[in-house]
């Protein structure tokens, strides 16, 4: 986990929120990634309220050629969302919030992280999506950045680098520190 790096104690404990239900609310990406992030956070805060914590809310959505793209449900679904990027450019939109349970107080926003992608061949794509090791389902888009299939396929990167995380840390970790986390 990306907070594990920063030496810090934290608790993963994700929020029940209706997200399909936001995401038909919020047509426009950088809004709709905002909001969520924050309805994350505020569905935690009853939970924690009073207590000298951080919640941290994030969501993110990855555009393609104009189209946004979430998870993919089937493999075809996913093979459809990844050839969509041979030779083409993502923007993935990823949103964050911050509220500090003791004060109610809340920071939120959002960045970008350009990805420009090489060529992808149908057979690599499908080797890609039938390796049970990958996270296809789990990330917009139908790749892991993370994956060895992105690192053959990305041509370049341009943006916020904890933006790889899929949150720009960047803007995270100020606000921890201006609420007395040592980082």
């Amino acid at each position: 986990m990306l907070f594990d790096k920063l030496n810090i104690q934290y608790t993963k404990d994700p929020p029940e929120v209706d997200e399909e239900a936001l995401e038909e609310i919020y047509q426009d990406p950088k809004e709709r990634v905002v909001k969520l992030s924050e309805a994350k956070a505020q569905a935690l805060l009853e939970k924690y309220k009073g207590q000298d914590v951080l919640i941290v809310g994030s969501d993110s959505q990855n555009l393609r050629q104009g189209i946004s793209y979430g998870k993919p449900k089937t493999k075809e679904e996913a093979f459809t969302m990844i050839k969509a990027a041979s030779n083409g450019r993502d923007t993935q939109i990823s949103g964050w919030c911050v509220i500090n349970a003791k004060t109610g107080q809340q920071w939120s926003g959002y960045d970008e992280l350009h990805f420009d992608y090489l060529k992808m061949e149908d057979n690599a794509i499908w080797e890609y999506i039938n390796n049970p090791i990958n996270k296809t389902f789990k990330c917009s888009g139908g790749f892991d950045i993370g994956s060895s299939f992105y690192l053959r396929h990305c041509g370049r990167v341009e943006g916020s680098h904890g933006m790889f995380h899929a949150i720009p840390m960047e803007k995270i970790i100020p606000i921890l520190q201006e609420n007395g986390f040592e980082i």
